[in-house]
């Protein structure tokens, strides 16, 4: 049985709306997938900011008066970063989301009585959800599936690997500090030290491998990065792990000062999260041109498709005035 003119050209107008749907859910995956990009850059401010406290804290508890100031400021620093992620187009109230408010107003409120070790426990755990958090951005948007040339690679670098090994630091960082405010280390604070420097190593030599290979699979990618970004990412590392085996590990009485030793950890997580930084802004500008090329091929297809829907109906209508 023959179809109709009529028949014809509705099939092919439903045809035609089906393929723009495509065209259109194409564009607007990329639209959120970019957008989550630029919300993993609040995350990672937090995860910045979160370890300061923490570590602020810890030598303020143990007694170095001289980090009272500079808590209450990052205090609102961080209080300020869960305000713009809360914002941000691409937040999800979720019951993570609401553990990680609920325990800063808790911690935030009375960091001030709690002892040192308490204090660390809960930032610490505070922090873990926070990389959580960014694990489940990733998940909920599949961030890399779009990139190429190793772009992908490197996003996936920089939300698996680079915010555990600067916690790892961070929390050598914390712990030291408190112990150079003391002037000394307790068998217990030894212990943990020893742990996080070799936990620091293990991190750091899986990290900057896989980096290393992604940047030699890459093509169009290294020039994002410097000539040798990671390289002197992996310095300042080793440099850290030196200062903590032998200002710390290495001393039955601490010398150096706390403030000291808290910005050798501090500049070790500043060029990791710049190196973080980095490879997100690749696949930022990788995923805004392909998010832009998408958008294009839908108002294209729109045109198309307005234009078989007019001549559609004055064929139609043709017919019906013959």
């Amino acid at each position: 049985m023959s179809l109709s003119v009529v028949e014809i050209v509705l099939l092919l107008t439903v045809g035609g709306w089906l393929l723009l749907r495509h065209f259109g859910n194409r564009y607007e995956d990329s639209r959120r997938r970019r957008s989550a990009m630029d919300y993993v850059l609040l995350l990672r401010r937090l995860l910045e900011h979160l370890p300061q406290h923490r570590g602020m804290a810890n030598a303020l508890l143990r007694g170095d008066a001289s980090f009272r100031d500079k808590l209450q400021a990052m205090q609102a620093t961080v209080s300020r970063d869960l305000r713009e992620i809360e914002r941000h187009p691409s937040h999800s109230d979720t019951a993570r989301w609401r553990r990680i408010k609920a325990d800063w107003e808790t911690l935030s409120a009375g960091v001030a009585s709690l002892e040192p070790q308490q204090s660390f426990a809960r930032h610490t755990q505070l922090i873990a959800q926070a990389i959580f958090l960014l694990d489940d951005v990733d998940k909920a948007h599949d961030l890399a599936v779009d990139l190429r040339d190793g772009a992908g690679d490197l996003l996936m670098a920089a939300i698996g690997r680079l915010p555990r090994l600067m916690e790892a630091v961070g929390q050598a960082r914390g712990i030291g500090s408190g112990a150079a405010a003391e002037g000394r280390t307790t068998t217990a604070t030894r212990v943990k030290l020893l742990y996080l420097d070799d936990q620091i190593g293990t991190v750091a030599q899986a990290t900057f491998q896989g980096l290393e290979a992604a940047l030699r699979g890459g093509r169009g990618v290294q020039g994002g990065l410097g000539p040798d970004a990671v390289g002197q990412s992996r310095k300042l590392v080793d440099e850290f792990r030196a200062m903590l085996q032998n200002e710390l590990l290495g001393r039955e009485r601490i010398r150096i000062a706390a403030g000291d030793y808290f910005a050798g950890g501090t500049r070790v997580i500043e060029d990791g999260l710049g190196l973080f930084d980095a490879m997100v802004a690749l696949a930022i500008g990788q995923a805004g041109r392909l998010e832009l090329q998408r958008r294009a091929s839908y108002r294209q297809a729109w045109g198309f498709f307005l234009a078989f829907a007019a001549a559609s109906i004055g064929a139609g209508l043709s017919l019906g005035a013959a």
